[in-house]
């Protein structure tokens, strides 16, 4: 993908095409030197999917990101500079030289709130934190299985990998019912 596409569709800022190179070592007579690039395609769903250049614009660090999903009749691939302080910091501390500062992740255990349980699996890249039970849709069919009897179930949607919070919407073989069951064990109707 990036930066092949860069060839279908130009990065751009506003209405001006970047004037770039990908560059090992920041050194570049373009204005942006593209030294790393990321992407979370892969673990978030569509719609909220990013892709974030680190560069080097006139040698000073900056961080641009996209979420741009659609093409246009330019061919272009609109980014903005992100606003997150964090990436922004710890990117220009690894140009610098100095080790980033890593954010503090909560402590969070079974007893904590579904709001900070989510925000922890978020953290963990939408992956079933280390305490919680059910891991994948099998784990998940299977506490079902014990909770109501084998009834067929069959998962239908999962998180896990994609968002949080991590759940599994499971039904029964003839569709007359269906549960959530989350990363944490518990079960909900679904409606």
């Amino acid at each position: 993908m990036v930066p092949n596409d860069f060839a279908k569709m130009a990065p751009a800022m506003g209405e001006q095409k970047l004037n770039y190179s990908l560059s090992k070592d920041g050194k570049t007579s373009a204005d942006y030197a593209i030294v790393a690039i990321y992407s979370d395609a892969a673990t978030c769903g569509f719609g909220d999917q990013h892709v974030y250049l680190f560069t080097l614009y006139h040698g000073k660090p900056r961080v641009l990101f996209t979420m741009q999903n659609q093409g246009n009749e330019k061919n272009w691939l609109y980014f903005s500079p992100t606003k997150n302080k964090a990436l922004i910091d710890g990117f220009a501390a690894i140009v610098a030289g100095r080790k980033p500062a890593l954010p503090k992740a909560p402590v969070v255990g079974q007893h904590s709130s579904r709001d900070a349980i989510t925000q922890a699996e978020a953290a963990n890249q939408s992956h079933p934190l280390a305490w919680e039970p059910i891991k994948d849709y099998k784990m998940a069919e299977a506490l079902l299985i014990k909770k109501y009897g084998d009834r067929g179930w069959n998962t239908v949607y999962g998180s896990a990998d994609r968002s949080a919070p991590i759940y599994w919407t499971v039904t029964t073989e003839d569709n007359s019912l269906s549960k959530i069951v989350y990363a944490t064990g518990e079960v909900e109707d679904y409606f």
